[in-house]
């Protein structure tokens, strides 16, 4: 309620009822003093980040969610948050979420933040990730053979030249990276007797989203 509070101290309704997840008809209750209970349910701000990552009308496949005008019948964020927002408006909405840094106004559009992508950002490619390492580590015969180690960088989506410089850049470190622990194994192998016979292998693979 503090956090909902406007300049005249009286509650904002509507905010309230975006942080919350319960409906203005339930948060006039609770303000009135009815005993009801809440229904369990993710709150509004989670509703419409879900419905703008997975609705193909508020995001453009793989270039990722759309910059939406204000305000619209269709394909703006007015329109996504009464299709997914219930019974908030969008002014409430969107007050929120620049509160919590997840979207910004640019030009009259709305836009996602860094904070906000990393909220609607398709898990698909971390999944795979994971799948992966634990597939890596079944296949092996001896317990503890293969390591995985998974590191991830989020960046704002460049153009189409930046892009390939990217994909160069990663291939030239990964070279490098190889390099390095070829010649860091080495070094190690040679204070050792025990282990010359034997070969280890360190291979490193880059998955790119865009």
């Amino acid at each position: 309620m503090e956090h909902a509070r406007l300049g005249n101290l009286r509650i904002n309704q509507s905010a309230l009822a975006a942080i919350t997840g319960l409906s203005r008809p339930q948060v006039r209750k609770v303000l009135k003093g009815i005993d009801e209970k809440p229904i369990e349910r993710r709150g509004h701000i989670g509703q419409v980040l879900d419905g703008w990552r997975r609705d193909p009308e508020y995001w453009d496949g793989l270039a990722g969610p759309t910059r939406l005008p204000i305000r619209g019948k269709s394909r703006s964020f007015a329109s996504l948050v009464r299709k997914y927002g219930r019974d908030v408006t969008h002014k409430a909405l969107l007050l929120e979420l620049g509160k919590l840094k997840y979207a910004r106004v640019d030009n009259g559009s709305v836009v996602l933040t860094t904070k906000g992508l990393q909220q609607v950002e398709p898990k698909g490619l971390q999944q795979l990730t994971a799948g992966l390492a634990f597939a890596l580590r079944r296949s092996s015969s001896i317990q503890n053979s293969i390591g995985v180690v998974v590191a991830e960088a989020l960046y704002r989506t460049p153009g189409a030249k930046s892009r390939l410089l990217i994909k160069r850049r990663l291939l030239q470190s990964a070279k490098a990276f190889v390099t390095d622990i070829k010649a860091t194994g080495d070094a190690e192998a040679s204070r050792s007797t025990k282990t010359r016979d034997r070969l280890s292998r360190a291979s490193v693979l880059i998955l790119t989203s865009d």
